[in-house]
């Protein structure tokens, strides 16, 4: 489908504007993945 990745983030380092760590928990393997495909 020609999917470009713009962003591959592991979410249990992920840290909230108040200096938490609300996904601290989250294991090593869970991510978000934004991606982008031009039409």
């Amino acid at each position: 489908y020609e999917y470009k990745v713009m962003l591959d983030f592991q979410v249990n380092t992920y840290t909230a504007p108040d200096s938490t760590k609300p996904f601290g928990a989250a294991p090593d393997w869970q991510k978000a993945i934004c991606s982008w495909r031009t039409v």
